[in-house]
């Protein structure tokens, strides 16, 4: 059987937590108040539910339930992390300095310089376009938009 975690959603104030507390009633009163309950499995697959669904983990064969693999987040986080890297070579090009061709003298007497960006073997919009698409094949798990 796969394991699965509830998580109740509040869409007014966009907020999530995970279900710990399987109480119907409990379960009926957030529902009422307009909770959402959502299932998911090991895989990061969401499915909306009824909150009369809502049950307690059962244990695997050697008693633990694993909610979450490590390298499902790390993956998640990795590409998080690269289209924003991506993003931020786009915003703020890394910059060397040149002196100024004319030679001119700053008020200090040292020579003006003016930024240049540096030479780039991959464009940042590449590296964005890339990073991006990574991301968006592990949120949507390989399936078409």
């Amino acid at each position: 059987m796969t394991p699965y975690i509830y998580v109740a959603h509040d869409p007014l104030a966009m907020t999530e937590a995970q279900v710990t507390e399987f109480d119907q009633s409990l379960l009926a009163q957030a529902h009422d108040a307009g909770i959402v309950f959502i299932r998911q499995d090991i895989n990061g697959n969401r499915e909306i539910v009824e909150y009369t669904d809502v049950v307690p983990p059962e244990a695997a064969e050697g008693g633990d339930v694993s909610l979450v693999k490590p390298e499902y987040v790390d993956d998640r986080l990795q590409a998080v992390i690269d289209v924003f890297d991506a993003l931020k070579a786009v915003m703020f090009p890394a910059t060397g300095t040149t002196t100024a061709s004319d030679g001119t003298h700053t008020a200090s007497g040292g020579t003006q310089t003016k930024p240049r960006r540096a030479a780039r073997k991959v464009t940042p919009e590449a590296a964005f376009e890339t990073a991006l698409a990574a991301l968006k094949e592990i949120v949507q798990g390989g399936e078409e938009e």
